[in-house]
């Protein structure tokens, strides 16, 4: 599993498609917007297997939560969709 956490937008594109061909799950993190669930929807199109905000990451675990991410948090499945 990948987790991508605020990547430009075709890095993004790029790494999902890469991890998907190499059968790969990837845990996509951006920032929240006004048309997040078509941005979702392109996401998981590309192969996406997950797609959440940096703000339900940040509400489901905590502050700081790249500390969380470095140690493998059980509390990371809290705000995974």
């Amino acid at each position: 599993m990948v987790v991508l956490h605020l990547w430009t937008k075709g890095l993004l594109q790029l790494v999902i498609q890469l991890a998907k061909a190499k059968g790969i799950h990837t845990v996509n993190v951006v920032r929240d917007r006004p048309n997040m669930s078509e941005l979702e929807h392109y996401l998981r199109g590309l192969g996406a297997d997950v797609v959440t905000t940096d703000d339900k990451l940040k509400a489901a675990l905590g502050e700081p939560c790249d500390s969380h991410l470095r140690h493998h948090s059980p509390k990371l499945n809290d705000c995974l969709l």
